[in-house]
């Protein structure tokens, strides 16, 4: 519930909901569910990537490189440089430190 609340807050995200509550919602209110995959749980058979490639901190690759220790940690040193020069608004850090520790 933490981690999940942490993510709603450093996204600006309303209450999350089980997929489950999201298809009858969407039952209710009218909608013909033709199809639904969670692809968290079941791997896209169109790719061979897994969805979570994109988040793994690698090195070298471009893409990748954001999400190594190293740039987190580069990350976190400029937010703290633009919420001290007034450049990002006050609480960025916070929310940022935040999301980096979940």
């Amino acid at each position: 519930v933490k981690v999940k609340k942490a993510i709603e807050l450093g996204n600006g995200l309303p209450d999350l909901v089980k997929p489950s509550e999201v298809l009858a919602a969407l039952k209710e209110a009218g909608f013909e569910i033709l199809e639904t995959q969670d692809y968290g749980l079941t791997p896209n058979p169109d790719s061979e990537i897994p969805w979570y490639d994109a988040l793994e901190g690698k090195y070298l690759d471009i893409s990748g490189w954001k999400h190594t220790p190293a740039a987190m940690w580069l990350t976190n040193k400029m937010v703290w440089a633009m919420e001290t020069l007034r450049i990002a608004p006050k609480g960025t850090l916070d929310i940022h430190t935040m999301l980096f520790n979940v």
